[in-house]
Protein backbone atom coordinates (compact mmCIF):
# COMPACT_ATOMS: atom_id res chain seq x y z
CA UNK A 1 0.00 0.00 0.00
CA UNK A 2 1.37 3.36 -0.61
CA UNK A 3 1.95 6.53 1.09
CA UNK A 4 -1.60 8.16 1.21
CA UNK A 5 -1.51 11.55 0.66
CA UNK A 6 -1.53 13.93 3.43
CA UNK A 7 -3.64 16.42 1.84
CA UNK A 8 -6.94 13.86 1.60
CA UNK A 9 -5.71 12.54 4.91
CA UNK A 10 -6.46 15.93 6.34
CA UNK A 11 -9.50 16.77 4.56
CA UNK A 12 -10.82 13.71 5.57
CA UNK A 13 -10.20 14.48 9.20
CA UNK A 14 -10.75 17.74 9.37
CA UNK A 15 -7.37 18.31 10.88
CA UNK A 16 -3.85 18.85 10.92
CA UNK A 17 -1.84 15.65 10.20
CA UNK A 18 1.73 15.41 11.99
CA UNK A 19 3.27 12.62 11.22
CA UNK A 20 2.71 9.11 9.04
CA UNK A 21 4.18 5.70 9.35
CA UNK A 22 3.93 2.66 7.36
CA UNK A 23 2.90 -0.67 8.83
CA UNK A 24 2.20 -3.76 7.45
CA UNK A 25 -0.41 -3.53 4.75
CA UNK A 26 -1.41 -0.18 6.48
CA UNK A 27 -0.57 3.29 7.17
CA UNK A 28 -0.64 5.23 10.87
CA UNK A 29 -1.70 8.55 10.66
CA UNK A 30 -0.82 10.45 13.43
CA UNK A 31 -2.77 13.57 14.64
CA UNK A 32 -2.85 16.07 17.52
CA UNK A 33 -5.94 14.54 18.55
CA UNK A 34 -5.93 11.11 17.72
CA UNK A 35 -4.34 8.21 16.04
CA UNK A 36 -5.75 6.77 13.23
CA UNK A 37 -5.18 3.88 10.44
CA UNK A 38 -4.98 4.04 7.07
CA UNK A 39 -6.61 0.35 5.09
CA UNK A 40 -7.36 -0.07 1.65
CA UNK A 41 -10.56 -1.59 1.66
CA UNK A 42 -11.42 -4.70 -0.79
CA UNK A 43 -14.55 -3.25 -2.27
CA UNK A 44 -15.97 0.20 -2.25
CA UNK A 45 -19.29 -0.88 -2.11
CA UNK A 46 -18.65 -3.31 0.88
CA UNK A 47 -17.05 -0.16 2.16
CA UNK A 48 -20.10 2.37 1.69
CA UNK A 49 -22.31 -0.37 2.76
CA UNK A 50 -20.45 -1.27 5.81
CA UNK A 51 -20.72 2.57 6.78
CA UNK A 52 -24.15 2.31 6.95
CA UNK A 53 -24.37 -0.86 9.20
CA UNK A 54 -22.25 0.70 11.47
CA UNK A 55 -23.96 3.95 11.81
CA UNK A 56 -27.35 1.45 12.89
CA UNK A 57 -25.49 -0.61 15.08
CA UNK A 58 -23.91 2.01 17.15
CA UNK A 59 -27.52 3.57 17.15
CA UNK A 60 -28.93 0.10 18.74
CA UNK A 61 -25.81 0.25 21.10
CA UNK A 62 -22.77 -1.43 20.13
CA UNK A 63 -20.06 0.76 19.92
CA UNK A 64 -16.88 -1.24 20.67
CA UNK A 65 -15.72 -1.20 17.23
CA UNK A 66 -13.44 1.36 15.83
CA UNK A 67 -14.38 4.48 14.47
CA UNK A 68 -15.07 4.48 10.63
CA UNK A 69 -14.42 7.62 8.10
CA UNK A 70 -14.35 7.05 4.35
CA UNK A 71 -11.38 8.87 3.02
CA UNK A 72 -11.41 8.65 -0.75
CA UNK A 73 -9.49 6.30 -3.51
CA UNK A 74 -10.73 3.48 -1.91
CA UNK A 75 -9.09 3.88 2.07
CA UNK A 76 -10.68 3.69 5.23
CA UNK A 77 -9.71 5.50 8.28
CA UNK A 78 -10.24 3.55 11.81
CA UNK A 79 -9.55 5.07 15.20
CA UNK A 80 -6.38 3.32 16.19
CA UNK A 81 -6.75 0.79 19.46
CA UNK A 82 -4.04 0.96 21.72
CA UNK A 83 -4.57 -3.12 22.38
CA UNK A 84 -3.00 -6.50 21.97
CA UNK A 85 -4.49 -9.00 19.28
CA UNK A 86 -6.41 -11.58 21.03
CA UNK A 87 -5.33 -14.72 22.34
CA UNK A 88 -7.09 -17.36 21.90
CA UNK A 89 -5.22 -19.80 23.81
CA UNK A 90 -6.29 -17.35 26.65
CA UNK A 91 -9.35 -18.71 28.44
CA UNK A 92 -9.91 -15.34 29.47
CA UNK A 93 -10.02 -13.73 26.68
CA UNK A 94 -11.91 -16.33 24.47
CA UNK A 95 -14.86 -15.82 27.31
CA UNK A 96 -14.25 -11.87 26.81
CA UNK A 97 -14.91 -12.12 22.71
CA UNK A 98 -17.48 -14.67 22.79
CA UNK A 99 -19.64 -12.68 25.16
CA UNK A 100 -18.66 -9.65 22.52
CA UNK A 101 -19.87 -11.41 19.61
CA UNK A 102 -22.94 -12.50 21.29
CA UNK A 103 -23.63 -8.74 22.04
CA UNK A 104 -22.21 -7.83 18.52
CA UNK A 105 -25.32 -10.88 17.22
CA UNK A 106 -27.72 -9.61 18.99
CA UNK A 107 -28.05 -5.80 18.29
CA UNK A 108 -27.13 -6.87 14.21
CA UNK A 109 -30.89 -9.04 13.73
CA UNK A 110 -33.03 -7.40 11.85
CA UNK A 111 -30.77 -5.16 10.54
CA UNK A 112 -32.68 -2.02 8.22
CA UNK A 113 -29.60 -1.47 6.17
CA UNK A 114 -30.20 -2.89 2.73
CA UNK A 115 -29.07 -6.27 1.64
CA UNK A 116 -25.99 -6.47 -0.41
CA UNK A 117 -26.12 -10.02 -1.89
CA UNK A 118 -23.41 -8.91 -4.87
CA UNK A 119 -22.14 -12.42 -3.90
CA UNK A 120 -24.53 -14.05 -2.08
CA UNK A 121 -22.17 -16.98 -0.69
CA UNK A 122 -23.72 -17.84 2.64
CA UNK A 123 -22.46 -20.00 5.17
CA UNK A 124 -24.12 -23.55 3.39
CA UNK A 125 -22.40 -22.55 0.00
CA UNK A 126 -19.17 -21.99 1.88
CA UNK A 127 -18.68 -25.01 3.45
CA UNK A 128 -19.95 -26.81 0.07
CA UNK A 129 -17.14 -25.03 -1.42
CA UNK A 130 -14.49 -25.56 0.66
CA UNK A 131 -14.96 -29.32 0.38
CA UNK A 132 -15.42 -29.32 -3.09
CA UNK A 133 -12.10 -27.86 -3.65
CA UNK A 134 -10.08 -29.71 -0.51
CA UNK A 135 -11.76 -32.58 -2.17
CA UNK A 136 -9.69 -31.57 -5.63
CA UNK A 137 -6.41 -31.02 -4.27
CA UNK A 138 -6.71 -34.40 -2.19
CA UNK A 139 -6.46 -36.13 -5.55
CA UNK A 140 -4.14 -33.98 -6.92
CA UNK A 141 -1.43 -34.65 -4.42
CA UNK A 142 -1.93 -38.30 -3.89
CA UNK A 143 1.10 -38.91 -5.32
CA UNK A 144 3.40 -36.01 -4.94
CA UNK A 145 5.90 -35.94 -2.14
CA UNK A 146 7.17 -32.93 -0.12
CA UNK A 147 6.51 -31.44 3.08
CA UNK A 148 2.43 -30.13 2.01
CA UNK A 149 1.60 -33.39 0.74
CA UNK A 150 2.61 -35.18 4.06
CA UNK A 151 0.02 -33.80 5.60
CA UNK A 152 -2.19 -34.67 2.86
CA UNK A 153 -0.93 -38.13 3.34
CA UNK A 154 -1.23 -37.91 6.86
CA UNK A 155 -4.29 -37.31 7.59
CA UNK A 156 -5.94 -36.16 3.68
CA UNK A 157 -8.31 -39.03 4.07
CA UNK A 158 -9.19 -38.92 7.35
CA UNK A 159 -10.25 -35.28 7.31
CA UNK A 160 -11.89 -35.59 4.04
CA UNK A 161 -14.36 -38.77 5.61
CA UNK A 162 -15.10 -36.27 8.45
CA UNK A 163 -15.85 -33.53 5.72
CA UNK A 164 -18.39 -35.62 3.49
CA UNK A 165 -19.79 -37.17 7.13
CA UNK A 166 -21.31 -33.51 8.44
CA UNK A 167 -21.94 -32.46 4.97
CA UNK A 168 -24.33 -35.05 4.22
CA UNK A 169 -26.23 -34.74 7.57
CA UNK A 170 -26.05 -30.39 7.11
CA UNK A 171 -27.15 -30.55 2.90
CA UNK A 172 -30.59 -30.91 4.27
CA UNK A 173 -33.88 -28.10 3.11
CA UNK A 174 -34.05 -27.04 7.18
CA UNK A 175 -29.84 -25.90 6.95
CA UNK A 176 -30.62 -24.38 3.33
CA UNK A 177 -33.58 -22.52 4.53
CA UNK A 178 -32.54 -21.40 7.49
CA UNK A 179 -29.34 -19.92 5.96
CA UNK A 180 -31.43 -17.87 3.70
CA UNK A 181 -34.17 -16.99 6.42
CA UNK A 182 -30.79 -15.46 8.38
CA UNK A 183 -29.79 -13.60 4.96
CA UNK A 184 -33.67 -12.80 4.13
CA UNK A 185 -33.93 -10.93 7.74
CA UNK A 186 -30.81 -9.38 8.01
CA UNK A 187 -29.02 -11.03 10.77
CA UNK A 188 -25.44 -9.77 10.84
CA UNK A 189 -22.18 -11.81 11.05
CA UNK A 190 -18.88 -10.68 10.61
CA UNK A 191 -17.52 -13.84 8.82
CA UNK A 192 -13.78 -13.68 9.31
CA UNK A 193 -13.29 -14.15 13.42
CA UNK A 194 -9.46 -14.84 13.41
CA UNK A 195 -7.83 -13.60 16.13
CA UNK A 196 -6.26 -11.00 14.54
CA UNK A 197 -9.43 -9.30 13.82
CA UNK A 198 -10.27 -8.76 17.98
CA UNK A 199 -8.11 -6.43 19.90
CA UNK A 200 -8.16 -6.76 23.82
CA UNK A 201 -7.43 -3.61 25.71
CA UNK A 202 -7.93 -4.23 29.39
CA UNK A 203 -11.31 -5.77 30.18
CA UNK A 204 -12.53 -4.56 26.43
CA UNK A 205 -13.25 -6.48 23.44
CA UNK A 206 -12.89 -4.60 19.80
CA UNK A 207 -14.21 -5.93 16.94
CA UNK A 208 -12.24 -4.96 13.93
CA UNK A 209 -11.96 -5.41 9.91
CA UNK A 210 -15.36 -5.71 8.56
CA UNK A 211 -14.04 -6.22 4.51
CA UNK A 212 -16.38 -10.04 4.48
CA UNK A 213 -19.33 -8.62 7.41
CA UNK A 214 -22.92 -9.58 5.04
CA UNK A 215 -25.82 -10.76 6.56
CA UNK A 216 -25.64 -14.69 6.73
CA UNK A 217 -26.01 -17.66 9.78
CA UNK A 218 -25.13 -16.39 12.58
CA UNK A 219 -24.57 -19.78 14.18
CA UNK A 220 -21.76 -19.93 11.32
CA UNK A 221 -19.90 -16.94 13.42
CA UNK A 222 -20.50 -19.03 16.49
CA UNK A 223 -18.72 -22.20 14.93
CA UNK A 224 -16.08 -20.65 13.52
CA UNK A 225 -14.48 -19.33 16.30
CA UNK A 226 -15.28 -21.71 18.82
CA UNK A 227 -13.44 -24.13 16.54
CA UNK A 228 -10.45 -21.53 16.14
CA UNK A 229 -10.34 -21.51 19.78
CA UNK A 230 -10.99 -25.15 21.09
CA UNK A 231 -8.16 -25.39 18.11
CA UNK A 232 -5.53 -23.82 19.88
CA UNK A 233 -6.98 -25.52 23.52
CA UNK A 234 -7.08 -29.21 22.44
CA UNK A 235 -10.62 -29.27 22.45
CA UNK A 236 -11.02 -28.78 25.54
CA UNK A 237 -14.54 -29.58 26.69
CA UNK A 238 -15.02 -27.52 29.79
CA UNK A 239 -13.58 -24.53 28.25
CA UNK A 240 -16.58 -24.87 25.42
CA UNK A 241 -18.93 -25.19 27.84
CA UNK A 242 -17.91 -21.78 29.74
CA UNK A 243 -18.29 -20.18 26.08
CA UNK A 244 -21.22 -21.55 25.33
CA UNK A 245 -22.54 -20.34 28.38
CA UNK A 246 -20.78 -16.55 27.87
CA UNK A 247 -22.68 -16.35 24.48
CA UNK A 248 -25.64 -17.96 25.01
CA UNK A 249 -26.29 -15.26 28.33
CA UNK A 250 -26.85 -12.66 25.62
CA UNK A 251 -27.91 -14.53 22.29
CA UNK A 252 -29.53 -18.16 22.98
CA UNK A 253 -29.60 -20.29 20.59
CA UNK A 254 -32.42 -22.58 19.13
CA UNK A 255 -32.53 -26.61 19.27
CA UNK A 256 -32.33 -26.18 15.24
CA UNK A 257 -28.88 -24.21 15.45
CA UNK A 258 -27.72 -26.30 18.38
CA UNK A 259 -28.16 -29.31 16.07
CA UNK A 260 -26.01 -27.71 13.47
CA UNK A 261 -23.24 -26.59 15.22
CA UNK A 262 -22.60 -29.73 16.78
CA UNK A 263 -22.48 -31.11 13.39
CA UNK A 264 -20.75 -28.61 11.54
CA UNK A 265 -18.01 -29.02 14.69
CA UNK A 266 -17.29 -32.63 12.91
CA UNK A 267 -16.44 -31.13 9.37
CA UNK A 268 -12.91 -30.21 9.91
CA UNK A 269 -12.88 -26.39 8.49
CA UNK A 270 -9.39 -25.31 9.86
CA UNK A 271 -7.70 -28.15 8.33
CA UNK A 272 -9.41 -27.50 4.71
CA UNK A 273 -8.71 -23.65 5.12
CA UNK A 274 -4.99 -23.58 5.82
CA UNK A 275 -4.48 -26.77 3.49
CA UNK A 276 -5.79 -25.07 1.03
CA UNK A 277 -4.36 -21.64 1.85
CA UNK A 278 -0.47 -23.05 1.60
CA UNK A 279 -0.92 -25.02 -1.74
CA UNK A 280 -2.88 -21.97 -3.67
CA UNK A 281 0.52 -19.67 -1.64
CA UNK A 282 -2.83 -17.45 -0.79
CA UNK A 283 -0.88 -14.28 1.56
CA UNK A 284 -0.55 -14.95 4.33
CA UNK A 285 -0.14 -18.84 4.68
CA UNK A 286 3.04 -19.33 5.11
CA UNK A 287 4.59 -22.61 5.50
CA UNK A 288 6.69 -22.15 8.38
CA UNK A 289 3.93 -20.50 10.38
CA UNK A 290 1.15 -22.60 8.92
CA UNK A 291 3.11 -25.94 9.47
CA UNK A 292 3.00 -26.83 12.69
CA UNK A 293 -0.41 -25.07 12.90
CA UNK A 294 -1.23 -27.99 10.56
CA UNK A 295 0.83 -30.78 12.39
CA UNK A 296 -1.20 -29.84 15.82
CA UNK A 297 -4.49 -30.56 14.05
CA UNK A 298 -2.97 -33.81 13.43
CA UNK A 299 -1.71 -34.60 16.54
CA UNK A 300 -5.21 -33.62 18.02
CA UNK A 301 -7.61 -35.82 15.95
CA UNK A 302 -8.31 -38.23 19.16
CA UNK A 303 -9.01 -35.26 20.91
CA UNK A 304 -11.07 -33.75 18.18
CA UNK A 305 -13.02 -37.23 18.11
CA UNK A 306 -14.04 -37.43 22.06
CA UNK A 307 -14.82 -34.05 21.76
CA UNK A 308 -17.75 -34.89 19.10
CA UNK A 309 -18.47 -38.07 21.12
CA UNK A 310 -19.67 -35.99 23.77
CA UNK A 311 -21.67 -33.36 22.52
CA UNK A 312 -24.55 -36.08 22.04
CA UNK A 313 -25.66 -34.49 25.43
CA UNK A 314 -25.83 -31.01 24.41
Amino acid sequence: MSQPSLRKMERALQTRVIDMEKGKKIWLIYTKEQTWVAKQCRSAYQQEWWSQVDREIRHRGFDDMPRFIHAGDGLTLTTYINGETCKYRSRKESKLVLEQLARFHQVGRGCTTPSTRQTAFLLWERLGQRLKKFEKYLYQYDRSTGKTEKWMRLAGYEMYRMGVNAWNQLYTPTFYEMNEQSHLHHHLCHRDLASHNWMIEGDRAWLIDFDTASYDAQWGDLWQISTRILTENHWDQALWIEMMACYEHHQPLSDWEKYFIKVMYGFPNEFFRESIGVLEKKPGYRLDYTGPYLERIIDDIEHHREFLSQLRYW
